[in-house]
């Protein structure tokens, strides 16, 4: 099985079985912290998107979870 570390305060990180993966964007970085801070609990995509993209259309801020 993986082994996932993940360093949310201070500089962000995430490893993989200790190798490095980058995640880019500040969006892809708060998703994964959500993801990791709440894991094993289900989330709905629409709750998702309305907590990274709050100013956007609902349809825009989903299209947008896909590409984060």
């Amino acid at each position: 099985m993986t082994k996932l570390r993940a360093t949310l305060f201070g500089a962000f990180a995430v490893t993989a079985d200790g190798t490095a993966i980058r995640v880019e964007t500040r969006k892809a970085r708060a998703l994964l912290a959500i993801l990791i801070m709440q894991r094993g609990q289900p989330w709905q995509r629409e709750r998702l998107a309305a907590l990274l993209w709050s100013r956007g259309e609902t349809r825009q801020a989903l299209a947008s979870l896909s590409q984060a």
